[in-house]
């Protein structure tokens, strides 16, 4: 139903229409409605001097949120709503151990109760049917990011995964919001679905990346994607100049990042983000070290091509500054040398090979690193999975990716390699084969690796 209204300045007039008389329109443009609208208002100025033509546009009864209708809203659905406000005020909580022990509180476990998660008689969690329906499209993806907004990657694995069983992205009504809630939550918990597919179409459907008004929002679905490594096919767009230039510096960066973790750093979307980021002043404050990684690893994406990246002074500085940070960091960092890590060194050492201990020459720590032979072992453990599959997440992919390129071999060896006794020595017999295998012919017997002293870090690989 569209509506148009002339109102004089300086008066207050009342819309009514055949549902509704809730509507105030002010003589200062302002429009504070009775319910919330979803829709776009218009204010231009009309051919009379002392009036203001307002339009917009009245959903229709059926299409409001259930207060909107007069209708109490179901209990699930406030539920709901109260827990999405326990999890925002827990989500802005900076130390994890504290926001989760917010999570195990009696009040969350009363809220999900009464939204409808309960285990079945099979031990599994799972959502009430009723509740699918009382809560509705927009109820399900409060649900989710409260779900991931506080439990992390730790809590609530069993509730979103079901959750995720029901809902069904082609038939359920997510507005752009609820789209943009449900993929943070899934990044932010590490939580893979095989319903990506079917959410980046629906994010398509609803106009991709030019719809997303908040540019917070815009970065968090590229970021959210590449987490995944999924590519959500948003990128054949161009951004118009007016949205690139609303971004801030550091959005702009991750923004970036993201979609060279997709592999897109030939998109109109990359190209037009990373021009806006070399219009910017370079910030005299220090450069946080999340920024400054992600810069480093956009240059090594670049590695044989850095002439593409260096469009004005202000990346060369840019990119220049974020080495210094970054390298710094990563040699003032103690790293922790767990028990597979050790056990891994003890049987390089058995095969007299040299090697480092958290190397960090080629701009990343590997590990474990053997130099003469360009051997990278990653002993990745479960932050570099999906929480709820055998899926690696973008980085970790990106990371050796951008070591292959530099001409390193990545062995990985993964947590599932140290449960038993047999699976790790297992594991130990495939990295000597896969060392025979990229070793140089002859005997490989004391290699003495040549590095620069000043960017690698030795580790006590006796311990």
């Amino acid at each position: 139903m569209n509506v148009h209204l002339n109102v004089c300045k300086g008066y207050n007039a009342a819309l009514k229409t055949s549902c509704f008389s809730r509507h105030q329109v002010t003589g200062k443009s302002s429009f504070r409605p009775g319910y919330p609208v979803h829709a776009r208002i218009v204010v231009t100025p009309s051919k009379a001097k002392l009036s203001t033509r307002v339009a917009f546009s009245v959903p229709e009864k059926n299409a409001l949120p259930a207060k909107a209708r007069g209708e109490t809203p179901s209990v699930q659905r406030q539920a709901v709503q109260h827990f999405r406000k326990l999890a925002a005020a827990a989500k802005r909580i900076k130390r994890d151990s504290d926001r989760f022990a917010k999570a195990r509180q009696p009040t969350p476990k009363k809220l999900l109760a009464m939204i409808g998660l309960a285990t079945d008689a099979s031990g599994a969690v799972k959502l009430a049917g009723g509740s699918v329906d009382a809560l509705g499209a927009q109820g399900l993806a409060d649900l989710l990011w409260a779900l991931a907004a506080f439990g992390g990657r730790s809590y609530f694995k069993d509730e979103m995964e079901a959750v995720l069983e029901v809902l069904d992205f082609q038939q359920q009504k997510f507005t752009m919001s609820g789209l943009l809630d449900v993929t943070w939550a899934l990044a932010s918990a590490a939580h893979w679905t095989p319903k990506l597919a079917d959410l980046a179409a629906a994010v398509r459907e609803r106009g991709g990346l030019k719809t997303i008004k908040k540019n917070y929002q815009f970065t968090g679905l590229l970021w959210s994607f590449a987490q995944f490594d999924h590519n959500p096919g948003l990128f054949c767009e161009v951004l118009p100049p007016k949205k690139v230039a609303e971004f801030e510096t550091h959005q702009l960066i991750t923004a970036c990042w993201s979609l060279c973790v997709l592999q897109e750093t030939q998109s109109e979307v990359f190209k037009s983000l990373w021009r806006e980021l070399g219009t910017r002043e370079l910030p005299a404050t220090p450069m946080k070290d999340a920024i400054a990684c992600q810069l480093c690893q956009i240059k090594m994406e670049f590695r044989g091509k850095e002439d593409l990246l260096l469009g004005t002074d202000v990346h060369a500085q840019i990119l220049e500054k974020a080495d210094r940070c970054w390298k710094h960091d990563l040699r003032t960092t103690d790293f922790h040398m767990s028990a597979q890590h050790a056990e891994t060194c003890r049987a390089l050492k058995g095969m007299g090979l040299e090697h480092i201990y958290e190397d960090v020459s080629t701009g990343y720590a590997v590990d474990i690193a053997i130099p003469e032979l360009r051997i990278a072992v990653e002993i990745d453990g479960p932050t570099h999975f999906a929480r709820n599959a055998k899926r690696r997440l973008g980085p970790s992919i990106m990371k050796h990716r951008q070591l292959d390129d530099m001409g390193w071999h990545v062995f990985p060896l993964t947590a599932e390699d140290w449960e038993s006794a047999e699976s790790s020595a297992a594991a130990l017999q495939k990295l000597r084969d896969f060392i025979r295998m990229n070793s140089l012919p002859g005997p490989v017997t004391n290699c003495r690796a040549v590095f620069s002293p000043g960017d690698v870090k030795e580790g006590n690989c006796d311990a």
